[in-house]
């Protein structure tokens, strides 16, 4: 079913690249565009960052002998945690896969910080949607508070519960109890140890940090400029109701949602429902950016999608309850 899915998909692409070529390369365009004036620039240097954090023993300098013995949430669990909210999407579920893969923190957790932490930024809520979008800043508060607050808890209730799991067990258990995979960039440095010099062992984290976060980055290009065509498709079938339009849209590429939402939909109430909505969700093209970030260290995505639609219902009895008082 999955291939006939996927053949007849790329047929309807090759058809609207001969049909509608102009369409299409404005779409690309735009989706080029946005990658290169809002995603290069905002994640390219955190993403290089983060790589350098975690092939170093950067957040020893944080963890004492207690916390070694106690269990309790890590240092790298608190710095996938707020800069998955800060940063915004991808960044949690990159973090979350390549710490687990690096050996810093256990399968488990990585999955809950995969599922609770990849969410658009802050920058993003109160720049393009609230200032561009919905031309109005005070909506960035009660949006903040619906979109981040019930993933920040629950993904702290989670994690705390593992913890006390743990505290409660009276086996010797290792740090990262489910890991079952080496640190593979300890290992380089290990065995290039003794031939090389401490300048060349601190260029290569330098340069394999780069390369992942240009590798990522491109990743996210290539997806973004799919989805912005098969929005453009979608926007192309003028014989479709506007009702129906916005929820394609939507459950594709939320950049181009909240732009069609707020200038095709008049009601106020409505416009900020939805917006709540595809911010939540994040579109497929979220979730095929997440599925290519998580696969390499095998977590779930049928629980991360799981995770996400609850999320965004969690979101509609919110917005919903909001709009009802104000």
């Amino acid at each position: 079913m999955k291939k006939y899915l996927f053949s007849f998909l790329v047929f309807l692409f090759i058809l609207f690249f001969i049909l509608a070529p102009t369409k299409t390369l404005d779409a690309s365009k735009n989706g080029i565009t946005l990658w290169f004036e809002q995603i290069l620039p905002t994640l390219l240097p955190f993403t290089i960052l983060s790589s350098w954090v975690i092939n170093s023993n950067f957040f020893d300098l944080f963890r004492g002998a207690k916390t070694k013995k106690s269990h309790r949430i890590l240092p790298e669990e608190w710095f996938i945690l707020l800069s998955g909210f800060l940063f915004g999407f991808p960044i949690g579920s990159k973090l979350s896969s390549d710490f687990y893969l690096a050996g810093k923190i256990s399968k488990k957790h990585a999955q809950t910080l995969c599922m609770y932490t990849n969410h658009m930024s802050p920058a993003f809520v109160l720049g393009y949607v609230c200032t561009q979008q919905l031309q109005d800043i005070h909506y960035a508060l009660p949006i903040c508070f619906i979109l981040y607050g019930p993933s920040l808890i629950l993904a702290l209730i989670l994690l705390l519960r593992d913890c006390k799991k743990l505290q409660k067990s009276n086996k010797a258990t290792p740090l990262i109890p489910d890991f079952d995979n080496q640190n593979c960039g300890k290992q380089i440095l290990d065995e290039h140890k003794n031939t090389a010099s401490s300048f060349q062992i601190d260029m290569k984290i330098i340069d394999a940090g780069m390369i992942s976060g240009f590798v990522t980055l491109i990743k996210l290009c290539g997806y973004m400029v799919f989805f912005s065509i098969g929005v453009s498709m979608i926007q192309h079938f003028s014989i479709l109701p506007q009702n129906l339009k916005i929820l394609a849209i939507s459950g594709l590429e939320v950049t181009n949602a909240i732009s069609f939402i707020c200038s095709h939909v008049a009601e106020k109430a409505k416009i900020l429902y939805l917006v709540l909505i595809s911010l939540s969700f994040g579109g497929l093209s979220g979730l095929a950016q997440t599925a290519s970030m998580i696969s390499p260290a095998g977590l779930s995505v049928k629980k991360y999608v799981f995770t996400k639609i609850l999320l965004t219902l969690l979101t509609a009895l919110l917005i919903t309850a909001y709009l009802s008082v104000i």
